[in-house]
């Protein structure tokens, strides 16, 4: 019906852009001092690399070809060059140097992947495999070229054929003593190295892994320093390069295949550390077994795997960062017509994005712990920090997988568009889940690692160690403490899910064995429980971690201690919440997860008041936000065309 009376037609107002800071409470702490843990070390450097980011070159550039990508990106790596930030950072090998080329790679990455891919294969996967493998001699004469870019290499060891099996590459090495010459040969097209950043266009070098052939006998994968094209850009005689095509993200990095075709190169490039051959082709190493060999080969990618679980972290404090703002000034529905209120507001937005919020804040303090124990690794127990960083690397790019979906999801349409980042981060870092290993597989090598121990100590009639909690067998059946929201409920639930899983692994692996299946099988059909132990182990690890160091955080400040310690405990119970193992294995009744559940969400409604400056806390700079983290109206509005 038409109305005529104009009088009677109600007038909606115009929607007015509201700050975030007027739908936050005054901060309970202060987020300049939660930033010192969550941002540890080089703070000086960050702020002058997220200064040069305001520079034209460095304008965010979305919708372009993957040719103009790649030419934007080598403008750009040129320009950090200049200002010699990585000098030292190589060759000197002090802890000190390697905290700054971490702080270098996490604000890079913060602002484009493929800039921070790109580089990271040459300085951390190339240069950092001369460092580890290479001698004193091999690390004088190519370091400092590395460092200057002048000797530009990248990191060849995933082949077509193999990827997380590492000791099944195909690609040979086969010594010519006549000659004093190792010789380069890619047998069969599943050998050809495959995903290789930089070999496509810009590397000269690779770090090439091959099956070592002396007289006829196999000792196992060895690096190689290999020239892939001449100075000038000429690809060497013997090598075949090509392009690996469009991908779903990273079309900056120019990954690449290789195939060498008896590609000769001087003995004295084997990087020859710890194994040698000498000139008349006798082989030596200073370690006894094939398998100690096999692991000091890939070290470097320990240092790989502790890298990516803090990248995680930080793309997830960028999407978060974004998502939180844009939910605190985005306003729809209420409890009066003409009234709306913010999203955040919605106890359905609250489940949504305070969960991974508590989960970043604590993952970033353990991956941070993580990666100082590497750098200061030389006192270090290499074996766990293999075991720390394989599961940090798989929760928690897990983690940041289902962060930027929630973010992703939260800004609606919003968040699907191109220059509010988060679709971008979602597409462009995704590849954190394969890279330096597959998350199952590293899951199931920290699950062997606790199966040993666990039947050794058993063995000796003693546990020792993260497993020592066994000890007192009571925990399995004792009452839950009546405070959920302590850390003693959540740590004791998660110690029986460990004690529980690894005790059935070994029960099925023993049962198995005695039908006469070989370790193959058997290992073969537990691979989903070992997966499942792994994953146990490592949540333990990460909640008695936390609670040591928010108790250092307390005894600096109270209440950073305090915002720490309500998300310790959001993270831990909705962990539980959310995995229907813990019920599966009675590691709490259903009254009790029902009651956890509900602590859960008073818990997000909770947080939902201190969001905004614990996303302050993580200081990223408004530049690297998108435009809907601040006045989206204005951002979109007609005068803008």
């Amino acid at each position: 019906m038409k109305c005529s009376d104009t009088s009677m037609v109600a007038v909606v107002p115009c929607v007015e852009y509201i700050p975030p800071e007027r739908a936050s409470p005054s901060p309970n702490f202060e987020p300049k001092k939660l930033y010192s843990f969550f941002v540890d070390h080089d703070w000086d450097l960050r702020e002058r690399l997220f200064e040069v980011f305001k520079e034209p070159l460095f304008q965010l550039r979305y919708g372009i070809t993957m040719e103009e990508e790649r030419n934007l990106l080598r403008k750009r790596w040129s320009r950090l060059n200049e200002l010699g930030l990585l000098k030292g950072t190589l060759t000197s090998g002090q802890p000190k140097d390697r905290a700054r080329f971490d702080a270098f790679f996490e604000c890079v990455e913060m602002y484009d992947h493929s800039l921070s891919v790109a580089m990271t294969v040459h300085y951390g996967l190339f240069g950092s495999t001369i460092a580890f493998l290479g001698t004193d001699d091999q690390k004088r004469k190519w370091l400092p070229k590395v460092e200057d870019c002048s000797m530009h290499g990248c990191f060849a060891l995933t082949e077509l054929g193999h990827g997380s099996n590492v000791r099944g590459i195909e690609t040979q090495a086969t010594y010519d003593k006549s000659r004093q010459e190792f010789i380069i040969h890619t047998p069969c097209e599943t050998a050809q190295k495959y995903w290789i950043g930089g070999a496509s266009t810009n590397a000269r070098w690779a770090t090439v892994f091959a099956q070592l052939s002396l007289n006829g006998t196999y000792y196992g994968i060895h690096p190689f320093v290999v020239r892939i094209r001449e100075d000038d850009g000429r690809i060497v005689n013997g090598v075949t390069l090509a392009d690996c095509g469009h991908k779903m993200g990273l079309n900056g990095v120019d990954n690449g295949r290789i195939w060498f075709d008896h590609v000769r190169i001087p003995r004295e490039h084997m990087l020859a550390r710890f194994n040698q051959v000498s000139s008349d082709g006798t082989y030596s190493s200073v370690y006894k077994t094939a398998d100690e060999r096999f692991a000091a080969q890939l070290g470097a990618l320990t240092g790989g795997r502790v890298s990516i679980s803090r990248s995680a972290m930080n793309q997830s404090m960028v999407g978060l960062s974004i998502a939180i703002r844009y939910g605190l000034s985005r306003r729809a529905f209420g409890p009066t017509e003409g009234v709306e209120i913010p999203i955040m507001n919605y106890q359905s937005h609250q489940m949504r994005l305070m969960p991974p919020l508590a989960a970043t804040c604590i993952m970033t303090l353990c991956a941070n712990h993580l990666k100082s124990r590497y750098r200061n690794r030389a006192n270090e127990n290499l074996k766990e920090l293999h075991i720390w960083s394989s599961g940090f690397k798989s929760l928690m790019t897990w983690q940041m997988r289902d962060t930027l979906q929630e973010c992703r999801e939260a800004c609606g349409g919003q968040g699907y568009k191109s220059e509010n980042r988060i679709g971008v981060l979602k597409s462009s870092f995704d590849v954190l889940l394969t890279y330096e290993g597959d998350n199952l597989v590293l899951l199931q090598q920290v699950s062997r690692s606790v199966l040993n121990d666990f039947l050794k100590q058993m063995k000796a009639g003693k546990f020792t160690g993260p497993l020592s909690y066994m000890n007192d067998q009571n925990f399995l059946t004792g009452p839950l403490p009546e405070d959920i929201r302590s850390i003693a409920f959540s740590r004791l639930v998660l110690q029986r899910l460990e004690s529980k899983l690894v005790a059935t692994l070994a029960k099925e692996i023993s049962k198995r064995s005695k039908q006469g299946k070989s370790s193959f099988e058997v290992w073969n059909e537990c691979l989903d429980l070992a997966a499942e132990v792994g994953r146990a182990h490592t949540e333990l690890l990460l909640a008695e971690l936390s609670e040591n160091l928010i108790k250092q955080a307390s005894l600096t400040d109270h209440s950073v201690g305090n915002i720490l310690k309500q998300c310790q405990t959001l993270f831990l119970l909705h962990m539980i919440d959310k995995q229907s193992c813990f019920l599966r294995y009675n590691c709490l009744s259903p009254e009790d997860a029902q009651r956890l559940h509900r602590v859960v969400v008073e818990l997000c409604m909770q947080l939902r008041e201190q969001a905004l400056p614990l996303v302050d806390s993580f200081g990223i700079p408004p530049h690297l936000l998108g435009p809907i983290a601040f006045d989206w109206i204005e951002h979109n509005s007609r005068s803008k065309l």
